[in-house]
């Protein structure tokens, strides 16, 4: 096991294939402490290996270190995943785990978590989506911050049934 039977924990996958979509990994970095200490999560970043060299000081670091199945078995334990737009992405909305999932530069409507809208954090931009690969600001990600991402990881971990 990755991790441990009772612990509860936080996926953060702060990957993405096209670097406009990624929310800035400092920020991902910056839900380690406070995921913690308001809904005592211990962190856990997944991924690619690409992925690997991401720091999320505090959080153990299995990005590059799991195949498909172990990945879906670590997303499916997870109390919340906090994800770009990304397949890992996908698979923890049809998993039905507490999640928030950070969209910029695409639409949700077209390709987000399937069936799971309320699990959407994006913000209302004149210049989004525009599916674009390249941007000199891609303030649709950077603007959302660490607060945004907490309050609905709130809101996300409250809704879930406590384990019986």
């Amino acid at each position: 096991a990755i991790i441990g039977n009772n612990d509860r924990y936080a996926v953060l996958i702060p990957g993405t294939n096209w670097p406009t979509k990624r929310w800035p990994v400092e920020y991902f970095a910056g839900l380690v402490e406070p995921l913690q200490r308001e809904l005592g999560l211990r962190s856990v970043m997944a991924g690619s290996p690409a992925e690997a060299i991401f720091s999320l000081p505090g959080s153990l670091n299995v990005a590059g270190k799991t195949n498909l199945k172990q990945l879906v078995a670590l997303l499916e334990g997870a109390s919340l995943v906090v994800a770009n737009d990304s397949g890992p992405m996908h698979i923890a909305a049809a998993l039905g785990r507490p999640l928030v999932t950070l969209f910029g530069p695409t639409n949700p409507v077209r390709t987000g978590p399937f069936g799971r809208p309320e699990t959407v954090l994006q913000l209302d931009l004149v210049c989004r989506p525009c599916y674009s690969r390249h941007c000199g600001h891609q303030s649709c990600l950077r603007w959302i911050t660490v607060d945004h991402v907490m309050a609905m990881a709130r809101t996300m971990v409250a809704a879930m049934p406590t384990p019986t």
